[in-house]
């Protein structure tokens, strides 16, 4: 047993108990006094996945009984130390008539997570460090499979894309910054380094494509044979390829998987169809010709092909020496009088291969007929590990149209893949900022194919797409009138290399953004409304919740919270006032101080009576304000919180309601620091996030300082790089956050950073590293001269020793990337004041 694997926990602690194999093995929840109420959950999954592992890989948990426990205070999310696993409270505790369908899920991934640990890492341990995907990557891969077994209406496959596998996309297609999934750890202090998306995601999603690609039994019985064969000893990689070589009878399984897991990146592969020539094959639709080509998604290759595209350049000799994988290709093609399309699987493994697709035949009323082909679509339900350019114009058309399916309850294209087309499409155009594929062309093909989505997990994910590029945009537009706002007081030119921004630009340009927006998914808010009516009768027919009844409310809270974002003032009022109502006559004074004293020096007092006193009064108080939060039904708590922050957002400069907007931010710091065991940890962090969201320059300052405040007063040193995360996506604040936390001052003739001391002093090294990365993902220098690049730069070699080095190349070349898509924002500029 691996000495990391060991845990002790002291403390007083209540539980609730189960047992698994007809009661040898316990199972017990340990949570904090007054919170079992909120453990059952826990326990229920926990015994259903240990028996559905346990069968799945022929061997039973060798040990004499299964703890898990709730900390309150958690560096990681949680850690699968050998018989007691530990967790954050809010991976662990949620109630299912109280808690959202994603708090639940959450908790429900996390338990199998740690689960499968108990085998993969526990049971069989890697060698080194540079087989931690061993552990993560199947951890990650059979949580979510574990999940959907036990909970298939979570729909766990589609969430896996959005969560895991377009994640991975967007880390491992920085160049200089990614890294292999098997890497060089020379000391274990570098470990931390690669506890990250490369690790966990990616190398789940490219277990999910040798799943798919072997075969789930051939799959089930090359792990169980590696478990047995390596139980209580150690592993490399080449030990579990031996064993699913054997199960599977592949003997170029190890080649093409190193192929995988042994070089940075992934492939793009583009397609594009041969015309033949011949007079013979003019408008032969019975057989259609196309010629697949791979080379690593990078910047550097997208160039090159812009080069050629564009320019009529050649191919360089050295292209063809680049990186190759071992790919297994799927193809979708639908026919016509089809009614669903068909699949045809291969391998790629040159640089390029022609594939043909040949008419099936069809038997008719009037005698046999070769049918048309309609559409293809490569990475069928996006099994393969890379993305797909389509060179060819007429195929993005006949997938739109697709994508429309007039005429149809339905498109035939499956949900994952219709999620594959637009995230394909909005990577290209993000990576070549803009030059290959525009971003209002991505926002055109999106308007036209997906006003129509039911899927939650697919608008989840198109919405994150353009958010991502909107908020450099938007960043680099404030910065930029600000900067020309500070000239124009001296008389001088401001920068016009884009556009001669003002502050009166931004503020149309937000405008234009958020009406946009409501435009865009209004019709489909009012289709969910219709809906909700005659989901909730046929399940008070049915009983329970299922996958339609799930999606469809995630889906509307999705779209509703982006509408009171962007301004929607009778939406947001409904939510408003069931907040103003249920919520603020439950704050006491108490409450009303505990901000206040957030921002005064903390003085020492000794435990007398008095404490007594004021510990039995906030916890009357607390649980008073539970009780309300709870008032409000489970999904709407989530909203409610958004519109009082929006509200307050909307009416800065409306004369008296600064005294409500300052009541209702308490509320929601009251309900993060809430005590209550009655109020669910996912409210408290629900809470922080909506805190985080305030925008006026005072609340975003003193939100800054409770990062750095201590842990009785401020915010949870677990939750600090939320805190930053959440803080640069306001428009105009990521440079003004990073400018805070790396200032320099003067203390005893030395120059240091007494922020950035204090937040050393507060995080662990791991949180500390997110917290840097949050908090520089969206800074944009202006130009190559901004003076906000030299104090990063500097700032990054200052801490050169302390930040691990590939989490310090990421922020660098995210940064880079910022500049350049700001810098190439003309058409966004254009399309965005012209709607």
């Amino acid at each position: 047993m691996s000495t990391y694997l060991v845990a002790w926990v002291v403390g007083e602690f209540e539980f609730v108990s189960g047992s698994c194999y007809d009661g040898k093995l316990p199972v017990r929840v340990y949570t904090l006094p007054g919170q079992c109420h909120s453990a059952n959950f826990a326990l229920e999954c926990a015994i259903e996945a240990i028996e559905y592992l346990s069968q799945f890989t022929s061997l039973p948990i060798p040990l004499p009984k299964m703890d898990l426990i709730a900390i309150p205070d958690f560096q990681a999310g949680a850690m699968e130390n050998w018989g007691l696993i530990t967790f954050r409270e809010v991976t662990i505790l949620a109630n299912p008539t109280k808690s959202t369908s994603a708090a639940l899920q959450r908790v429900g991934y996390v338990i199998c997570h740690e689960l499968v640990h108990q085998w993969a890492g526990n049971l069989v341990t890697p060698s080194w460090w540079e087989d931690l995907w061993l552990n993560e990557g199947f951890a990650t891969f059979l949580g979510e499979y574990v999940l959907d077994k036990l909970h298939p209406e979570y729909n766990r496959w589609l969430t896996f894309l959005t969560q895991h596998l377009n994640h991975s996309f967007s880390i491992d297609g920085m160049e200089e910054s990614t890294h292999p999934i098997e890497v060089k750890v020379i000391k274990a202090d570098d470990v931390d380094d690669v506890f990250d998306t490369i690790s966990y995601s990616k190398s789940a999603s490219v277990i999910r494509m040798m799943f798919e690609f072997i075969g789930e039994e051939s799959f089930r019985k090359g792990f169980s044979s590696y478990l047995k064969k390596h139980a209580y000893a150690n592993a490399v990689s080449e030990d579990l390829w031996e064993a699913l070589a054997e199960s599977s009878g592949r003997s170029d399984l190890t080649a093409m998987m190193k192929s995988w897991t042994q070089q940075a990146g992934f492939p793009l592969v583009s397609v594009k169809e041969i015309k033949s020539e011949k007079k013979e094959d003019i408008n032969n639709e019975n057989e259609r010709v196309f010629e697949l080509t791979q080379q690593r998604f990078s910047k550097k290759n997208l160039k090159k092909l812009i080069d050629i595209k564009q320019k009529g350049k050649s191919i360089d000799q050295k292209d063809e020496q680049q990186q190759l994988w071992q790919i297994p290709i799927s193809v979708y093609a639908l026919w016509k009088g089809y009614e669903k399309p068909i699949k045809v699987s291969f391998d790629l493994k040159d640089r390029k291969t022609i594939f043909k697709i040949k008419a099936p035949i069809k038997d008719c009323a009037d005698g046999i007929k070769e049918s048309t082909l309609l559409w293809i679509k490569l990475n069928a339900e996006q099994i393969g590990y890379y993305r797909v350019l389509y060179e060819d114009e007429q195929i993005m058309n006949e997938l739109s149209n697709e994508l429309k399916h007039e005429g149809k309850q339905y498109s035939i294209l499956p949900q994952s893949d219709r999620m594959g087309l637009q995230n394909d499409l909005f990577a290209l155009s993000e990576i070549t900022a803009g030059e290959l594929i525009s971003f209002p062309f991505c926002l055109e093909f999106a308007r036209a194919g997906y006003q129509n989505e039911d899927s939650y997990a697919i608008w989840s994910d198109l919405l994150s797409n353009i958010r991502s590029r909107m908020r450099i945009f938007i960043e680099g537009a404030v910065n930029l009138a600000e900067e020309n706002e500070q000239l124009n007081k001296f008389g001088k030119e401001g920068n016009q290399e884009l556009y001669k921004l003002n502050n009166e630009n931004v503020r149309k340009i937000l405008q234009n953004y958020d009406q946009w927006t409501i435009d865009f998914i209004i019709k489909k808010v009012q289709e969910l409304n219709k809906k909700d009516d005659q989901i909730s009768e046929k399940l008070n027919v049915q009983g329970g919740q299922n996958l339609e009844f799930i999606n469809n409310q995630q889906l509307k809270n999705l779209l509703v919270g982006l509408i009171i974002r962007s301004g929607h003032k009778s939406v947001t009022q409904q939510y408003v006032n069931e907040f103003d109502t249920k919520i603020l006559p439950a704050l006491s004074q108490f409450h009303k101080e505990l901000i206040k004293k957030s921002s005064q020096k903390e003085k020492e007092q000794s435990v007398d009576e008095n404490d007594k006193i004021q510990f039995e009064l906030r916890k009357e108080v607390d649980e008073r304000l539970a009780i309300a939060v709870n008032s409000i039904q489970s999904e709407r708590r989530g909203l409610c919180f958004c519109g009082a922050v929006e509200s307050s957002n909307q009416s800065q400069s409306v004369p008296g309601q600064y005294e409500i907007s300052s009541l209702r931010r308490i509320a929601l710091f009251a309900i993060y620091k809430c005590t209550s065991p009655l109020l669910l940890p996912n409210d408290r962090n629900t809470a922080l996030m909506y805190l985080c969201r305030f925008t006026s320059q005072e609340q975003i300052q003193s939100m800054m300082n409770l990062i750095i405040e201590n842990e009785e007063k401020g915010i949870k040193r677990q939750d600090c790089h939320h805190v930053a995360f959440q803080l640069s996506g306001i428009a105009g604040c990521a440079k003004k956050q990073w400018q805070w936390f790396t200032q320099k001052k003067e203390i005893e003739g030395e120059i240091q950073r007494p922020i950035w001391n204090t937040l050393k002093s507060r995080m662990a090294a791991m949180l500390l590293s997110y917290f840097v990365q949050y908090a520089s993902s969206s800074i944009v220098p202006l130009d190559y001269n901004d003076s906000i690049s030299q104090e990063v730069d500097e700032f990054f070699k200052e801490n050169s020793k302390l930040l691990p080095p590939y989490a310090v190349r990421k922020s660098l070349e995210s940064i880079k990337d910022n500049q350049v898509q700001w810098q190439k924002s003309a058409d966004v500029l254009d399309w965005i004041l012209k709607f």
